[in-house]
This record gives structure tokens, C-alpha cells and sequence, in this order.
């Protein structure tokens, strides 16, 4: 039997540029970027930091909860005046002119707040452990609109204005409901996932990305879903992974941002951040390429896209690349030739470009498995690989690459 282990390989070479690290002031976890009256601010389990210039070409951090009693932020939202911050049973308000804050208690009776979404009259809905929560006047007073009881996970009020749609976590069988703006009736749309991690909006009315996780590793993890009455899912990719985040790139490309949750059943999931050139091609399951270059850690949990840059909010940092980047960086690695590994006979199969060149295999903690000078196009491993993450490194004309396997 063959299995294809080799996922698109790429260049070590900064020609096509990586992602750079911003430097927030402390390592954190990084649970939210927003623009803020048009600066980048960053809602972290350290705190809150926002870029003191306003445009997105230089960076300089300016700290706003100095003065938080907890400054774990769960969940940042921005109106044109206000900036509204969510921490354990509290939430804190903010002017944008002078960044003093307003601190309530127990304005949402919920451990935890998810996600926020906005409307076009500037309505906030927020997505909590206790269901569906409602401000109408820029977070100062809230009321449960629906779903009590319910975990929610992601929030997201469609493009056209008209409806709000919610996932729930695997205690509820991972829901997706919806309902019109303030409806406090959603309506049951699916539970086929296991927890929503992700809404996110594509390009009909009644359509929408799902970004979930699941524990069965053969289960595809992001779906498109369109039709709310009679509801269709296509599956476009990504096993094994739990998808956090979405961005759209140039036509139909599409990024995702993947948190690392370890292995189930034997098997590494996926982490960081993975390029779709077109949701729309026929083979589009096999179309992701990782694209983690400069990234020293890559738990993805946030995503934001400006004009020209994405940024991605992990475990520790905030990173950024050029949009244009991806792009051109994903085009040219279309011909780097993939690796085969045959279970039965344990020898890899090369592409005939690799052959007769330096490749050493690695594992996913840098130790060195094998090492081969001279290849040939089948090479006999002298041991059993066991399932997990790999890396090879392989040497050819002017440029070297790394490609990373993964064994089942």
C-alpha cells in the first residue's frame, strides 16, 4: 500500500519572505485582534495592547489594562467611539478618544465570552458559556437574547444584515443555529460537528465557513454550509485539526489558522496556519499548504486581515505577512516534487528530481532518524517508522528545502 506522506515542500530561503514577530510587550496567549480606531489592538491572557502609530507598516505597543484586576482578555470588540473588553464575569468600556475605562460585574452572567459580533446599528451580540448575550448600547447594559444554557463558541452576524449565526461546543453535539437580528428563537441549522470553533462568512446569503474540531481524525474540519432550510455541507479539507480562524485571500483562496491540540488515535494533528488557492477546485481536500516559516510557535487562535497584511495571534506572539506574499510564495511550490512512503515494504519513494541527493529524515524534535548521500528513486528505511510528525531535509541545485511528513 502507498501512502502519500510528503505535504508541499518549501524553500528555506527568505526570497519569498516569512512571518515576522511584532513583539507584543509579554508572551501571551493572543485571543483576539481588532482594529480599533484604525490601530491594531491585541486582546491577550496578558492584557491589552494597542500599536501606538495608525498605520499597519510599524509597530509600538502601548499597554491599556494596566489597571485591570484581571487582565485575562477573553474577547475585544470596537464600535466607532467605544472599545469593549470581556474578562471572567466582567466587562470593560472604553472610550476611544480617552482610553479611561468603565468596569461592570457580572454584565453577562457567564464564566466565559467567546466572541463578540456587531451589526449594522452597531449592536453587539457575544457568544458566552451561557448562551447568546445582547447590547444595544456599546456594552454598558446587556440582556440574554437566546440559547441559555447553551455553550457557544463563535458568533457571526451575516454580511447582508439580516441574521445572526451561532455554534455551540460538543456538549450540544456542535450546533449551528440562526435567527433574525434579535431573535430570540435561532433556529436548529445542523449538528453534525463536534465543537464550531469558527463562523465565518463566504459569499451567498445563507452560506457560511465552518472552522470545527473533531475526535475522529478522519473527519474533515472545514465545511462550507449553505441553505438553512435544507442545509448542505461540503467538505473542503483539513483532518485531524482544530480550525480557529479564517481570512480570505485574493479570488477564492483561503486561510486557516489551526490551534495544536495534540494527537488522537495515534496521529499528529495539523498546527499554525494552511493556504487554499481556490475552495472552489475540484481536489480542493488535498489543496492546503502549510505555511508556518518563522513562526516558533503555531497554535493558531486568532486571525485579522488588513488591506495588505494577516495578522495571526498564537499561543505566545502576534505575527504578520504580506498577503501578496502567500500568494506568490504558494504559486511556486506547486512543483516541488512529493515523497511516497510504501507501508508494507517501509522504503520511500522519491520524485525523480531527488534522486541521487543528500536527504536526511528527522523527527518532529530535530533528532536525526536517517541520513542518505546519495539517493535512489525506492530507499530502504533501516527502521519502522512509527506514526507522527517527520521532517526532510533535502538538498538540490541552489536551494534547499524542508518538507514535512506525516505517517499514519
Amino acid at each position: 500500500m502507498k501512502i502519500f506522506l510528503a505535504l508541499i515542500g518549501f524553500y528555506c530561503s527568505n526570497v519569498f519572505g516569512q512571518w515576522e514577530d511584532l513583539k507584543i510587550p509579554r508572551k501571551a496567549l493572543v485571543n483576539d485582534i481588532i482594529y480599533a480606531g484604525n490601530r491594531i489592538c491585541i486582546g491577550s491572557s496578558e492584557g491589552i495592547f494597542m500599536n501606538r502609530y495608525e498605520e499597519d507598516t510599524q509597530f509600538s505597543w502601548d499597554e491599556l489594562s494596566a489597571g485591570f484586576t484581571d487582565p485575562d482578555i477573553q474577547a475585544l470588540c470596537s464600535t466607532n467611539s467605544m472599545l469593549i473588553a470581556a474578562t471572567k464575569r466582567e466587562i470593560h468600556i472604553a472610550s476611544l478618544h480617552d482610553l479611561v475605562w468603565h468596569h461592570t460585574k457580572n454584565a453577562i452572567d457567564a464564566d466565559r465570552i467567546n466572541e463578540f459580533a456587531l451589526d449594522y446599528h452597531l449592536n453587539i451580540y457575544a457568544a458566552t458559556s451561557n448562551g447568546l448575550w445582547y447590547s444595544e448600547d456599546h456594552g454598558l447594559h446587556w440582556k440574554q437574547l437566546a440559547l441559555n444554557n447553551i455553550p457557544l463558541l463563535s458568533v457571526l452576524v451575516m454580511p447582508d444584515q439580516t441574521s445572526y449565526v451561532v455554534g455551540s461546543d460538543e456538549i450540544h453535539y456542535g450546533a449551528i443555529y440562526t435567527g433574525y437580528l434579535k431573535d430570540p428563537n435561532p433556529k436548529l441549522i445542523q449538528t453534525s460537528y463536534h465543537s464550531v470553533l469558527k463562523l465565518f462568512p463566504s459569499f451567498r446569503k445563507e452560506e457560511v465557513l465552518v472552522g470545527s474540531f473533531s475526535q475522529n481524525p478522519n473527519q474533515f474540519n472545514v465545511n462550507l454550509l449553505s441553505g438553512w432550510d435544507q442545509p448542505k455541507q461540503q467538505s473542503l479539507g483539513l483532518q485531524n485539526a482544530a480550525v480557529s480562524s479564517f481570512e480570505f485571500g485574493k479570488n477564492l483562496s483561503l486561510v486557516a489558522g489551526i490551534r495544536a491540540l495534540g494527537s488522537w488515535t495515534g496521529t499528529v494533528g495539523p498546527k499554525g496556519v494552511y493556504f487554499c488557492p481556490s475552495i472552489s477546485s475540484p481536489n480542493v481536500q488535498n489543496q492546503w499548504f502549510e505555511i508556518n516559516e518563522g513562526m516558533s510557535d503555531a497554535s493558531v487562535e486568532c486571525m485579522f486581515r488588513t488591506a495588505d497584511y494577516l495578522f495571526i495571534g498564537t499561543e505566545q506572539r502576534v505575527y504578520r505577512r504580506n498577503l501578496e506574499n502567500i500568494t506568490t510564495h504558494i504559486s511556486l511550490q506547486e512543483s516541488v516534487p512529493k515523497i511516497i512512503y510504501h507501508e508494507n515494504s517501509n522504503q520511500l519513494e522519491l520524485h525523480e528530481e531527488l534522486v541521487g541527493k543528500l536527504l536526511q529524515l528527522f523527527t518532529s524534535d530535530g533528532k536525526l532518524v536517517c541520513s542518505f548521500s546519495k539517493t535512489r528513486s525506492l530507499m530502504q528505511l533501516p527502521m519502522i517508522l512509527q506514526p507522527g510528525l517527520y521532517y526532510c531535509a533535502i538538498s538540490l541545485p541552489e536551494r534547499n528545502y524542508s518538507v514535512s511528513v506525516l505517517i499514519h
